[in-house]
């Protein structure tokens, strides 16, 4: 039976000629035409379907204002984004991650941008959100007339210099400033202070008095201004520079004393103070 089939086959083949033969050969040559790309995370240039992967910040909305010194960041992206990453302006971009939110801080009064990419696949280029989305927010914690370190949390080493301001906020007439604070002594000393210009804003001259402790872990100092025309300063500035030098790994927090801490105007009236706002140090 073999033997009669495969006869019939190359007696067909023989009666169809060269024709019969291109038509066999055509539909063994000619592949099947390939589905559409429909892949909506798959970036070939062909794909009408892909969808660049995309962020949105959800909060702080721009343009807010805080009113607490930590400010947390919430974030979403469309669907297929399986990891983001985020910057606060000037900082670095963290690791990337599936987290959707982060709290910055605390932070400095001023005003802030950040910035968060998704992507589909960290490792192509192409799977990586070309531009951040970004959202901008000010961050205002200190209300009324006020004391406080500037910035309200510092990173420093076991080597080189730590920085940090005390500044007089929306203050009044302001003549003399006697500050009290304390620190750890075993994470943190005080090498140096230095006064800055505020309280000469109308002239005049500073006279000061300072009293360090790095053994107690206490800082007393004492300004005021002579000669000035007018006598007393207003608005927000900086009264002191202090340069501090970590010696121990560990977190130091800058207390203010309040019952020895005091603001004085041109009469030696005292100036209500609103809020002292401590600080903390962290030596890595």
């Amino acid at each position: 039976m073999r033997r009669i089939i495969t006869a019939l086959i190359l007696l067909l083949l023989l009666l169809a000629g060269t024709a019969g033969c291109d038509m066999i050969v055509d539909m063994i040559e000619e592949p099947p035409e390939e589905p559409p790309v429909d892949n909506p995370i798959d970036p070939d240039p062909g794909n009408p379907s892909f969808i660049a992967p995309n962020t949105t910040i959800l909060s702080p909305s721009s343009g807010t204002t805080s009113t607490t010194a930590s400010v947390t960041v919430t974030w979403q992206g469309n669907q297929g984004v399986v990891a983001f990453q985020d910057s606060l302006a000037g900082g670095r971009w963290s690791a990337w991650s599936n987290r959707t939110s982060r709290t910055y801080g605390p932070l400095d009064e001023g005003s802030y941008a950040v910035f968060v990419l998704a992507a589909y696949d960290t490792t192509v280029a192409a799977l990586i959100e070309d531009t951040p989305a970004s959202s901008s927010f000010t961050v205002d914690a200190v209300q009324g007339t006020s004391l406080h370190f500037s910035p309200p949390y510092l990173e420093g080493g076991l080597t080189g210099a730590i920085d940090m301001n005390l500044v007089a906020e929306d203050v009044t007439d302001l003549m003399m400033v006697k500050a009290v604070f304390t620190f750890d002594p075993d994470i943190v000393t005080l090498d140096s202070w230095s006064a800055s210009d505020f309280l000469t804003s109308n002239g005049g001259t500073i006279l000061s008095y300072a009293a360090g402790d790095n053994t107690a872990g206490r800082f007393e100092i004492n300004l005021s201004v002579v000669g000035a025309d007018p006598a007393g300063v207003s608005g927000t500035g900086t009264l002191i520079n202090l340069t501090f030098a970590g010696t121990a790994a560990g977190l130091s927090s800058l207390t203010f004393v309040d019952a020895e801490t005091e603001l004085r105007d041109p009469l030696n009236d005292p100036i209500a103070i609103v809020q002292l706002v401590d600080a903390q140090i962290r030596v890595r």
